[in-house]
Formats: C-alpha cells, sequence, structure tokens
C-alpha cells in the first residue's frame, strides 16, 4: 500500500436519493472510473489478504445490509468490470426489508436479497458476510446476547448458503472492547465505520478495519488517488467535520 487500503462502502443503489443511496449512474462512472485508473475492484477478504496478485492496485467493494436492488443496480456493473463484492447481510431479514429499529430518517422501504438472491451473488464471485442478527447496536446487548448474536448470524448464513462466512461489519459502526472481544472468537476480521484508508496496522489488528462509505465518495477531489496521501489529507478533513456535526461525546 502507498499509504492505506481504500475499501469503499455502499449500501443501496437506487435512485431515491436517500442518504443510504447512490444512483446506478454515479455508481457505475464511479467503478468505471476506478478500472480506467487500474484498480481492481474485489471481495474484502481478497482485499485484506497479504497477496496482490500481478501487483494489482486492490480496492476493497461491499454493501452493507443486503438491498435487493443491488441485482439490478450493481450486479451487471461489477460483472462488466470483472470486479467482486462483498455484501454484508442481516441474517435474519434475508427476503425481508429495511424496517428494522433506528433505520435513519428519509430512507424509503426497500426490499432485501433472499437466499436465492445471494446464491446467485455467490455465483458471480460475490464474498458473503455478516451484519448480525437484526441490524442492531451490538454495543446495546449484554455479554451472552452477544455471543448468541455473533455466532447465530454467520452459522445461519454459511447453513444456508453452504459457504465460509469469515467477515464481519458492526451495525451501525458500534463497537467496543467488550463487543471486540466477542467478534474475535466469531470471526477472522471486522470492518467498522471508522472513515480512514486501512493501515498495514489496521490489517494487522483485523477487528477495527476503517471504510470509506459512499457518501465520502460524492465529492471526492478531482485527480486525487484513493491511495495517495492527498486522499488521508481529504479524509481526515471530512473526520473533523463529521465529529463537529456529532458534537462531544455524551
Amino acid at each position: 500500500m502507498t499509504s492505506g487500503l481504500p475499501i469503499l462502502t455502499f449500501h443501496s443503489i437506487d435512485e431515491s436519493g436517500s442518504p443510504v443511496s447512490m444512483a446506478t449512474t454515479k455508481f457505475r462512472r464511479l467503478m468505471e472510473n476506478l478500472a480506467a485508473e487500474d484498480w481492481v475492484g474485489c471481495t474484502l477478504d481478497e482485499a485484506i489478504s497479504p497477496s496482490v496478485p500481478g501487483g494489482a492496485r486492490k480496492v476493497g467493494i461491499c454493501f452493507d445490509d443486503g438491498y435487493r436492488n443491488l441485482l439490478e443496480g450493481a450486479l451487471p456493473v461489477l460483472r462488466d468490470l470483472d470486479f467482486a463484492a462483498t455484501v454484508f447481510v442481516i441474517a435474519e431479514r434475508c427476503g425481508g426489508d429495511n424496517r428494522w429499529p433506528g433505520q435513519a430518517g428519509g430512507v424509503p422501504t426497500m426490499s432485501l436479497l433472499d437466499w436465492p438472491d445471494l446464491e446467485r451473488l455467490r455465483l458471480e464471485g460475490w464474498e458473503v458476510g455478516s451484519h448480525g442478527c437484526d441490524h442492531l447496536p451490538l454495543t446495546s446487548l449484554e455479554p451472552a446476547r452477544l455471543l448468541r448474536d455473533l455466532q447465530r448470524s454467520r452459522a445461519l448464513l454459511e447453513q444456508r448458503l453452504d459457504t465460509t462466512v469469515r467477515l464481519l461489519a458492526y451495525p451501525y459502526g458500534a463497537s467496543s472492547v467488550e463487543v471486540l472481544r466477542a467478534t474475535r472468537s466469531a470471526y477472522d476480521a471486522a470492518f467498522s465505520t471508522r472513515l480512514a484508508l486501512a493501515t498495514e496496522a489496521d490489517l494487522a489488528h483485523a477487528f477495527d478495519v476503517p471504510r470509506v462509505d459512499s457518501f465520502y465518495l460524492r465529492r471526492w477531489p478531482a485527480g486525487v488517488p484513493l491511495n495517495s496521501l492527498g486522499a488521508r489529507a481529504y479524509l481526515a478533513l471530512r473526520r473533523s467535520a463529521r465529529r463537529l456535526r456529532r458534537g462531544p461525546p455524551r
């Protein structure tokens, strides 16, 4: 890595303009620009692996929540470019919708991928990871329920899809010392909402790996490579702005 590994996080690919959405045309343009710059879009397991086939520049691509519109909005784009991705699935909501407690305002009700949909993505080279059982912040769960949520979400995905699930994305990015400890017992790596490029230290620790949410890609400065020092400076600026919006810890 020159200055860090970019891991890009998306949610819904649709035209609603909601806080979790990116328009299909914008998503295609972004992916095509990456391909033109010789990036290789890959699953997060491939992205954090130390091996880099052919010296390729890797960019991890992932989708949280598992919206069904990925089949039309994301899959054809990534297939055309020979890119792959990871989808983090809410295990007990497969085939349902996104009306979970704590859903952000302005987000329309949307369908989630069902089990046949997920199998289709797997056959296309996508990876499936866990996003918990019911999109609850893991920090809100008492220890026994926390461990049960982590283990059940992985087991359910593995049983229904006949695959190995190694990775977790923390719902809402919520983690703590207790959550990290429990996650280590159930997964091989976990991903946060911390806004940064992933460093060697992040990958060595592997249970608080930062990502770049699509919200911050909308105004990415022109001409700044994803893994450059300029990218780190831009993300640091956006982190500061985000802290100011949220105010001091309570």
